[in-house]
């Protein structure tokens, strides 16, 4: 219980690092060794201090796998953003595919040597997003 709680804090500790650490509402970051479940509780971590944006994090949690979690604000989904599009892109290179939840999506794949190609990915289709109008008449 211990360790957990102390693992815990280190991610808040890091949730709020990669939050201040945001440009124009993205944040972008590679984080290996963390499992899905860990990586997916920083992607919340961080989307919750924004205010608005998204966070797209990935990593490899071991050998041969690949993991991507993409957090959206409700602002952003409601203007087109969808963390599921974004997961699904990013997964892709990754040799896998992803949930397609607007707020929330996680995904992976086997191909870790493409972590740094998908983040890429997934934060140029965020910006091709956002500068597009939205369906809302934005």
């Amino acid at each position: 219980a211990e360790l957990a709680a102390r693992r815990r804090a280190e991610r808040a500790a890091r949730a709020v690092e990669l939050a201040a650490a945001a440009d124009d509402g993205l944040v972008t970051a590679r984080l290996d060794g963390l499992p899905p479940d860990e990586l997916r509780e920083l992607a919340l971590g961080v989307r919750d201090r924004l205010g608005s944006g998204v966070v797209v994090v990935a990593g490899a949690p071991g050998p041969g796998k690949a993991s991507v979690v993409v957090a959206a604000t409700p602002d952003l989904v409601a203007e087109g953003i969808s963390a599921g599009d974004v997961a699904a892109a990013a997964a892709k290179l990754l040799g896998g595919g992803a949930a397609r939840n607007p707020e929330l999506a996680v995904g992976g794949g086997p191909r870790p040597e493409a972590i740094d190609d998908a983040l890429a990915e997934a934060a140029r289709l965020v910006r091709d997003t956002r500068r597009a109008p939205s369906a809302a008449g934005g």
